[in-house]
């Protein structure tokens, strides 16, 4: 009798855990439940925000065109998605905003609408949609809380640019009026842009536009120290400029009008770097040399420092120097002065190896017929009777590279144009007035860039791919 007693409080033990441990399972599996639920609505709405900011960011160009085609996009990227597992997204641009900076402050549509200038980066806060996107009703969690009977999630996500195409180098404008007219002999002007003349070549590192100059003035960029902040020499040492030089790229979201951290240091180190663009790399020992994957060459890889379109070869792969030191004058080339000096054809160097001069004030290229009007010389002037009929040289005297693949126009670089003089001392910051395109015609030396004025760039244009930020 006592063991039929023991048994049956025995098996009443045992149903009574097992009973408890079945709340406790089912309690769990519920807590899972509504815990799988609210990560699985947080990766929707991180998924949306995500894909609605990088849509709009990829639209941003600093203009009123540009806001309105990210509304657009960010608009058909939300009706694309879903939250729920199946239900569509009510979208409202008023999870959008927009700033100069990632780090804000953020700008409503309508006020970046009336200010779109420097708007270029995009966030996107879900809370900022109809509340149901982000409410979550929960199973367990109610049960131990009702005030727990749904939860809210959510999801904030800002994309932009994170750097722009521009070269660690920056030269002085030579003029710092942004466009005059030349006049040359005939009825249609020139147009000289900062100083440059469209389709001729410069040595970047011997300009200055210090009146009597004796020496060129070039800059080192610092890549990483944010634009109106006084960098660090070490910023600006091979080591950390040679991948920036390689990429052709600065770590800098935006330049804008504020100061620019440059540094004086001669001679130039760095000509290896900017040769990449000529399918020509250093040791793979060498932790400074560029690697065709980081750094690949252009899809044209000949050197045009012969010029072989031009009726006399040049004597350098650019316009040769005025006199360094000439009382009242800046070191430019020979082809800058007016009245022009008499000057031997070959002094001119190569001429529209990228395009032609451009006509003022519209722009449009001059015919090649206007070379004697546009470069005087004597006993001769330079004419081009092997001139490619429907392209410049660039485009139809191609040396592909061998080994690796080339990108088209690797060889144009972005160089910021400064108001000079920059004050004494090895690392200042300078103001930058415009970015320059110039098109490298041969590779660089340790005393040379020989590179084409090719015209203005505008620093929106320039902008790395859009990437998300946070």
């Amino acid at each position: 009798m006592k063991r039929h007693t023991s048994l049956r409080r025995q098996r009443g033990a045992i149903a009574l855990m097992f009973g408890l441990l079945v709340v406790l399972l089912l309690g769990l599996l519920g807590l899972v439940i509504d815990l799988g639920q609210l990560y699985s609505r947080e990766q929707e709405m991180r998924t949306l925000a995500d894909s609605t900011a990088l849509a709009a960011a990829r639209e941003l160009n600093g203009t009123a065109a540009g806001v309105n085609n990210a509304l657009s996009h960010a608009a058909q990227t939300a009706v694309v998605s879903h939250y729920r597992y199946s239900q569509p997204v009510s979208w409202s641009s008023a999870a959008l905003s927009f700033a100069d900076d990632p780090d804000g402050p953020w700008h409503s549509v309508a006020d970046t609408a009336a200010s779109p200038a420097g708007r270029l980066f995009a966030r996107v806060d879900t809370r900022q949609l109809a509340e149901e996107h982000g409410t979550v009703a929960t199973a367990f969690l109610f049960l131990l809380a009702p005030a727990q009977a749904s939860k809210q999630v959510a999801a904030v996500a800002v994309a932009g640019r994170s750097g722009l195409a521009i070269a660690p180098l920056a030269i002085c404008a030579m003029d710092p009026a942004p466009s005059k007219t030349r006049n040359i002999a005939g009825p249609v002007d020139e147009l000289v842009q900062y100083g440059f003349r469209r389709g001729v070549s410069y040595n970047l590192l011997n300009l200055n536009p210090a009146l009597g100059a004796s020496s060129g003035e070039y800059f080192l960029v610092d890549p990483v120290s944010a634009a109106g902040t006084l960098g660090t020499l070490a910023n600006t040492e091979d080591s950390v400029l040679a991948p920036f030089m390689c990429a052709g790229r600065l770590h800098l979201r935006r330049i804008g009008s504020q100061l620019l951290t440059v540094r004086r240091k001669t001679p130039f180190t760095l000509a290896l770097q900017l040769n990449s663009r000529f399918n020509s790399y250093g040791p793979a020992a060498d932790p400074l040399s560029c690697t065709p994957l980081a750094a690949p060459p252009d899809s044209n890889v000949a050197s045009f420092a012969a010029a072989s379109w031009m009726s006399v070869a040049p004597s350098a792969p650019h316009a040769q120097p005025t006199t360094a030191g000439t009382p009242g004058k800046p070191l430019s080339t020979v082809a800058d002065p007016l009245p022009e000096p008499v000057v031997n054809a070959a002094a001119y160097g190569p001429l529209w190896a990228y395009g032609p001069a451009a006509i003022a004030p519209s722009g449009a290229a001059y015919p090649r017929a206007y070379w004697p009007q546009l470069y005087p010389a004597s006993p001769s002037v330079p004419t081009a009777p092997s001139y490619p009929a429907l392209s410049a040289p660039y485009v139809a005297m191609v040396t592909a590279p061998t080994g690796n693949v080339g990108v088209a126009r690797r060889r144009l670089l972005q160089i910021p144009l400064l108001a000079c003089p920059v004050p004494a001392g090895q690392l200042q910051q300078a103001s930058v007035l415009a970015i320059g395109t110039f098109f490298m015609v041969a590779p660089a030396s340790g005393a040379a860039i020989s590179a084409e004025f090719a015209g203005l760039a505008s620093e929106q244009s320039l902008g790395t791919p859009v990437e998300l930020l946070r």
